[in-house]
């Protein structure tokens, strides 16, 4: 469900959001903070291979700016 301003209790701090749980298939982060700001860097289970920067951040929008992944070690990304 996606936070709105009109389903905050009187006297919350509107600018307080956070990212929630995040998912990462395949590999874990450091840290445990999930508000706007907080970064995470991905590591990767034995047998993966990081694909992209490994950073994923907490954006404004409430949403993680996931644009790194978790691939099995030998797997392609060719399309055919």
């Amino acid at each position: 469900m996606q936070y709105e301003s009109s389903m905050k209790p009187k006297g919350v701090n509107s600018s307080f959001v956070e990212c929630g749980t995040l998912d990462t298939p395949n590999g874990s982060t450091n840290g445990t903070l999930s508000v706007i700001g907080a970064v995470r860097i991905l590591t990767c289970n034995v047998g993966y291979q990081l694909q992209g920067d490994g950073v994923i951040r907490c954006e404004e929008s409430g949403y993680w700016s996931v644009t790194s992944t978790c691939t099995i070690i030998g797997t392609s990304s060719f399309i055919y």
